[in-house]
């Protein structure tokens, strides 16, 4: 990599960090927090209302509906509690037993402080029957956080997803009842993941040579990050039944990376036990699931309207998280993930108050892709419940302010989390738990039309 591409991709990266929510914790690692404007309907009808220039970021045939030049920004703030109670951790050593981990069996707030997801777009109509649009936003984004004095740190410690989505579309109304759109879509996504590592003591093996062993505490900890560009399409088709009734068809390809950064590890002890923990480049897949929406919008009488959602996410493509050497390919280290698709259910009311306020309200049911004998401690998270509101106000003409909240419930749920190290079969990290997630959402959205 020349010194040209190296700065590209550091300014890239800042334009992730600023770009890019660290907790969403929706269905996987999927986050929803693209507009203001929806927010309030619990997301439910995206692809079919098409209000403002956010439909670029739901179904760019959207955009056949704007009479004129719009802009819009939206801020979410997202703030969430995320608690882990240990019941029980050890390192478990074939012929020799189990050692219990030391250390806090509560986890304090693993979920990163108030993080913002913001996302910009901007679609200008070319003609009555051609508009164009760009946005910047992200669709997954995810983290955790756990001191390392936590009982379970050896399992998890830190764990983020970054993705930031650039996406140009184009729409093309057909006739008064058809209109289609496309979009290309280039995503940065960057991932760093670490986790304690085993403290190990030297032993007599059977043969009467020194063996390392785990004693049950943990030794300093490795750090794996990476990044990576990737490529994708989505269309979307828009039906409308009048000027009170429509259908909208959204698509969202999959999306493929393979992570490049390095193996670190950090604050390890000087002793010759640990001379095999050595830093070294590594490369790690990565495939963002397909994304599919049939939305709904009708105005039933006049000033109220209904709509509704139903969307799938392909998170069968996440069948394990693994990382290998890119000198030699040799694998790492390995997490199974086995995740399965999932669907996401919302219903929504909207009331035109007067001719400038709108108020909506929403409620969804988002399913969990992950099985729980596969529930990890990264991503510690089930079935959950939105329950929005939401108001429009429009300033004048031009100007558009949209405020929405969002409370999202999660039942208390048991984690059996388990990892062998690589290389070293006879070693078995595991940890039993619960989780509580607490999570709420406050969103505000500004729009601008020439």
């Amino acid at each position: 990599m020349n010194s040209q591409q190296k700065t590209m991709r550091k300014l890239s990266l800042l334009v992730l960090a600023g770009l890019s929510a660290t907790n969403a914790y929706a269905g996987g690692y999927q986050i929803l927090e693209k507009n203001t404007s929806d927010l309030g309907r619990a997301f439910s009808g995206g692809a079919a209302i098409a209000e403002d220039a956010t439909t670029i970021g739901s179904n760019p045939a959207g955009m056949a509906l704007l009479k004129r030049s719009e802009f819009s920004l939206s801020l979410s703030l997202i703030s969430g509690s995320l608690e882990v109670e240990v019941d029980q951790a050890s390192v478990d050593v074939e012929n020799i037993g189990s050692q219990p981990t030391p250390g806090n069996r509560l986890s304090g707030n693993a979920a990163p402080s108030n993080p913002v997801a913001p996302a910009v777009y901007a679609a200008i109509p070319l003609s009555e029957r051609v508009a164009v649009g760009f946005g910047v936003f992200s669709n997954f984004s995810t983290g955790t956080s756990y001191d390392s004095e936590f009982q379970a740190s050896i399992l998890a410690k830190d764990s983020t997803v970054e993705t930031v989505n650039f996406n140009p579309s184009i729409s093309y109304r057909i006739n008064e009842m058809f209109s289609l759109g496309f979009g290309v879509n280039a995503v940065l996504a960057s991932a760093t993941i670490s986790s304690a590592n085993p403290a190990l003591t030297a032993i007599t093996g059977p043969e009467g040579t020194p063996v390392a062993v785990p004693t049950g505490a943990t030794a300093g900890y490795s750090e794996i990050a990476g990044d990576d560009w990737g490529y994708g399409w989505n269309a979307g088709a828009l039906i409308e039944f009048g000027p009170t009734a429509r259908i909208g068809l959204a698509y969202r390809s999959g999306v493929s990376f393979t992570l490049e950064g390095e193996t670190q590890f950090k604050n390890m002890p000087s002793s010759a036990l640990y001379a095999g923990f050595q830093n070294f480049d590594a490369e790690a897949p990565l495939d963002l699931p397909e994304l599919a929406s049939l939305s709904g919008y009708y105005e039933f009488v006049p000033a109220w309207a209904v709509s509704a959602d139903i969307s799938y996410t392909g998170w069968s493509a996440f069948d394990k998280l693994a990382v290998y050497r890119k000198d030699n390919g040799a694998l790492s280290t390995e997490v199974k993930e086995n995740w399965r698709d999932s669907y996401r259910y919302a219903i929504g009311l909207s009331h035109a108050y007067n001719q400038d306020l709108s108020l909506r309200t929403g409620i969804a049911y988002d399913e969990t892709p992950i099985p729980d004998e596969y529930r990890t401690l990264r991503i510690p998270t089930q079935d959950m419940t939105w329950l929005a509101v939401g108001a429009q106000y429009k300033i004048n003409d031009q100007l558009t302010v949209d405020g929405a909240y969002a409370k999202i419930f999660m039942d208390e749920v048991e984690i059996e989390d388990e990892r062998t190290f690589v290389g070293q079969d006879a070693l078995l990290a595991v940890a039993k738990s619960k989780a509580n997630l607490d999570l709420d959402i406050l969103s505000l959205q500004l729009s601008y039309r020439l």
